[in-house]
């Protein structure tokens, strides 16, 4: 139980640093989709919404700026948390992850920077599925493991995005910025 509550406490401390390399980037809001932006983590051996921690509310673009509408969570989305959760299923050490903009420009970006990519296409989810568990799990049996990247051009009512995956919330973060700064 002290573990795992100093995990959780390693997780949000992680995700707020996150959130910061986020804010402080005059780039980052350019990639911000227009449902918004979430970022999250999960605890070691996560298997519930409740052990991934996001943004409660999502980061939106403000004045060209990124600002997080609310506090750092755990439960906070279910939307990040899927492909978290999906992601760990195959590979224990991706726990976070953050969903950006997509465009063929930030798709380029992200073959220049050598990032292994994979996609799904909506089209094909099965009914009464979670796109982001099922997506996310067909990308990564598409690509052989977890790539860093998984994106879909969305759907009916659903917008394109790219989503950047990695160990820790602060790796994610500092790849978007990065993807960013490369698309300007």
């Amino acid at each position: 139980m002290i573990l795992e509550e100093k995990e959780r406490y390693l997780v949000l401390r992680e995700l707020k640093e996150a959130v910061s390399i986020l804010e402080s980037s005059p780039d980052f809001s350019k990639l911000i989709p227009e449902v918004g932006c979430n970022i999250g983590m999960a605890i070691p051996e996560a298997d519930s919404y409740e052990d991934v921690a996001a943004v409660e509310g999502r980061i939106v673009r403000h004045r060209d700026r990124a600002v997080p509408v609310g506090c750092v969570d755990f439960g906070a989305s279910r939307h990040v948390a899927r492909i978290i959760l999906a992601s760990l299923r195959y590979d224990p050490e991706v726990r976070a992850a953050i969903n950006v903009k997509y465009s063929r420009e930030a798709l380029a970006a992200c073959i220049d920077m050598k990032l292994g990519i994979s996609s799904f296409d909506r089209a094909e989810e099965p009914e009464n599925s979670s796109t982001m568990d099922w997506g996310t799990a067909e990308a990564i049996k598409k690509y052989g493991s977890v790539p860093k990247v998984i994106y879909d051009k969305g759907g009916k009512g659903k917008e394109p995005m790219i989503r950047l995956l990695g160990r820790c919330a602060t790796e994610v973060a500092k790849l978007a910025v990065e993807l960013a700064e490369k698309i300007q």
